[in-house]
């Protein structure tokens, strides 16, 4: 097979750090109740629900946000919109409330049950599907007016629900549990997550490209609507992660503990860390276009950025890079790497496969300013390394940067 060269271009920066907006700045909440979910109806006005009832409000891009309910010591769990007007909230006991007129008023709906519900998710106005304690499955079709119970063949927690369309839809759980159904919820079948440990958060592109990421930061994709889930490995990542968010087919965040942000922005070849200003556990994150979003978390963790995510050079962090797409991909025989640097300094770049272990170090020392080149060449190492992913890691003193090749005989 022809042999393919695969450039990797990437680019250290380092600056001065000046008065300069972070990517990530903080919005004041006026609580230091656990947060849990925020949306954005428009530019302007969004939700954030959590302990307590909790409901926060704003119609200025959270410039300001109001209390609207307050009402402990039941907890809300998750809150989801099908258009600008018609809303829902689920929660501990079974709690189910629905808004008609944007989130200003809200009204309780009878779920027919005391179980937790931790994820709720409608297709359209009328068709959707709540899941949580014990496997619960709930489904409606009259905009929660009547809501009935779908046979899930699991006892395991059930945190969050999919759908692409009126018959496509997964469920993730604890476990490693991952369900899907191809005919609206009348049978649920258990896929292979390649995940040992609790999801919290699972979401689709479309019916064949999805993502989803769980506890011990493990996150697994799939390109075929789940009959295959791949582990991704970010090696060094250990934290929670517990919502996933993709705004289109490039560009992607996902939230976790410690205060975590990571950001792609080709698709999910690549995941990376983003400068945040906190050490809080965050749980919700929403964009309402590729610059504006959201971030909530524990104790009343608001975050708010217009760039993405993005801090620019110059500012915070001493450390930024940028990744080219690897193209052209797969390769046969082996993989030249260049990078730059803009100062001096040591170097570690290392290659891993799929399960985190370390398969050659390609550089590990001090290097000059300017532009560098690492061969990576299966053939030349001891072990015959077999088909697959295979993961890069550029490290210096003051970040990290993670990549992804393929490997095909």
């Amino acid at each position: 097979m022809k042999s393919f060269i695969i450039f990797l271009f990437i680019s250290v920066v380092f600056a001065i750090p000046c008065k300069s907006q972070n990517g990530w700045i903080q919005q004041e909440s006026n609580t230091d109740l656990f947060l849990r979910k925020v949306v954005f109806i428009n530019d302007s006005s969004g939700y954030i629900i959590g302990n307590d009832r909790l409901i926060l409000n704003t119609e200025d891009m959270g410039n300001q946000w109001i209390i609207q309910n307050h009402e402990p010591p039941d907890n809300f769990y998750n809150l989801f919109f099908s258009d600008s007007t018609k809303a829902w909230i689920s929660g501990m006991d079974g709690i189910l409330l629905h808004s008609c007129d944007g989130g200003k008023e809200w009204f309780p709906q009878s779920s027919g049950t005391k179980a937790k519900l931790f994820g709720i998710f409608f297709i359209d106005s009328l068709k959707g599907w709540a899941v949580g304690d014990g496997g619960i499955i709930l489904n409606t079709s009259d905009g929660g007016i009547n809501w009935d119970k779908q046979i899930s063949n699991t006892q395991e927690l059930l945190f969050s629900v999919y759908f692409v369309d009126t018959l496509t839809g997964w469920v993730s759980g604890h476990d490693g549990t991952i369900l899907y159904t191809n005919n609206g919820g009348e049978n649920w079948i258990r896929q292979f997550s390649n995940i040992d440990t609790h999801i919290p958060s699972i979401y689709f592109l479309n019916p064949q490209v999805g993502w989803a990421v769980a506890y011990e930061g493990k996150i697994s994709f799939t390109i075929d609507g789940g009959e295959n889930w791949n582990e991704y490995i970010i090696p060094g990542l250990d934290q929670n992660l517990y919502e996933v968010f993709l705004i289109n087919e490039e560009k992607g965040w996902i939230v976790g503990d410690e205060g975590i942000i990571l950001y792609t922005s080709d698709g999910g070849v690549s995941w990376n860390e983003q400068y945040s200003v906190i050490d809080e556990m965050l749980t919700g994150v929403y964009f309402t276009d590729s610059t504006t979003g959201w971030i909530v978390g524990y104790n009343g963790t608001i975050l708010h950025t217009t760039t993405g995510g993005i801090t620019s050079v110059d500012e915070a962090p001493l450390f930024g890079s940028n990744i080219s797409q690897c193209y052209p991909n797969p390769f046969s025989d082996y993989t030249i790497i260049n990078y730059k640097l803009l100062r001096a300094g040591h170097v570690l770049l290392k290659v891993f496969d799929m399960y985190g272990n370390e398969i050659a170090v390609l550089a590990d020392e001090y290097q000059s300013e300017g532009i560098h080149t690492r061969r990576f060449d299966p053939t030349k190492l001891s072990n015959n390394l077999a088909p697959g992913v295979y993961f890069y890691r550029l490290q210096t003193s003051s970040g990290t940067e993670t990549g992804k090749v393929v490997l095909v005989k």
